[in-house]
């Protein structure tokens, strides 16, 4: 697939003070920096929404599952922010975009299955806004060895057009069958970022750009 791309955005929680108040108390620190990017790509309620990421909420997901096993009833509130579509769905509340958003997860291959569903959606939109995020794995999940989840939390998005252009950064993005060691959550920004660099890869996915 080729993707092209007309702006990139990366953040903090401290991104996130163009959120409304009201709309970032519903949210845990890792769903304040998804929108915190969001905010950063000039969002509204005409431009369909891609959010990609493995775990979305691992330490909510800990908790209910600690409140399952144990005497406390697993809590309504924190059930329906623990869901993967939860920062999707409070964005379109936020933009009053009554389109249809997109949330996904497929393991270590989250980011290109996330911006195929983008890349599918530039059929029907001139411009579709992409948000990968993932958080910090709880200590419940310290002994684990899970390739997805980062050391640090992380949020970054694309906001991808249907043509190239002045200004647009085209990038192709194919499964080659091929296998590398694991990159770092920070290596695919950087990639985009980086004017030096024209490839890499990902696993089975490689990714280069296009002059």
């Amino acid at each position: 697939m080729l993707i092209h791309v007309a702006a990139i955005a990366s953040g903090t929680d401290a991104s996130a003070r163009a959120v409304p108040p009201m709309i970032r108390r519903r949210l845990a620190p890792i769903g304040r920096m998804a929108l915190g990017v969001l905010s950063s790509l000039a969002p509204d309620s005409e431009i369909p929404m891609v959010f990609a990421s493995s775990w979305s909420d691992p330490a909510k997901g800990a908790e209910l599952l600690m409140q399952a096993i144990g005497e406390s009833a697993v809590s309504p509130m924190g059930f329906s922010g623990s869901v993967h579509n939860a920062i999707g769905a409070t964005a379109s509340i936020w933009l009053k975009n009554r389109l249809a958003y997109r949330s996904v997860s497929a393991g270590t291959e989250t980011t290109e299955a996330g911006l195929l569903e983008a890349a599918m959606a530039l059929a029907e939109h001139e411009s579709v806004l992409f948000v990968r995020y993932e958080d910090a794995p709880p200590s419940l999940y310290s002994n684990l060895d899970i390739a997805d989840l980062p050391g640090e939390p992380y949020a970054w998005g694309l906001r991808l057009v249907r043509e190239p252009g002045d200004g647009i950064r085209t990038v192709r993005i194919e499964r080659t069958g091929e296998s590398a060691a694991k990159r770092d959550a920070a290596e695919e920004l950087a990639f985009l970022t980086d004017a030096a660099r024209t490839s890499l890869q990902h696993g089975p996915w490689l990714w280069e750009k296009v002059p």
